[in-house]
């Protein structure tokens, strides 16, 4: 599955919790800021993996993104989102 609110993961958990399994999830991030993409915002990612790490019944894998398309590759930022050093801290596998 993939979340892109702690909302949502909370009635992932509960559901899940009903049949005593552990859903893995990735989280989903707009890392491209389009109004069209579901995800938290890069800014808030980190926080909402928290809040869904400590969550029942919910196993966070890792992040789902979509990066925006772009003419020349390098001008892509998901590497460095996805790279820094606190998101490192996280073990998603």
């Amino acid at each position: 599955h993939s979340v892109d609110s702690l909302r949502l993961a909370e009635e992932i958990s509960k559901e899940a919790g009903k049949k005593n399994v552990c859903v893995n999830i990735l989280v989903e991030v707009n890392v491209a800021n389009e109004e069209t993409k579901f995800g938290t915002t890069c800014e808030d990612a980190k926080q909402l993996v928290q809040d869904i790490a400590k969550l029942p019944n919910i196993c966070v894998k890792g992040l789902m993104t979509i990066a925006p398309f772009v003419t020349i590759p390098s001008s892509c930022n998901i590497l460095k989102f996805v790279t820094t050093p606190t998101f490192l801290m996280y073990k998603f596998f």
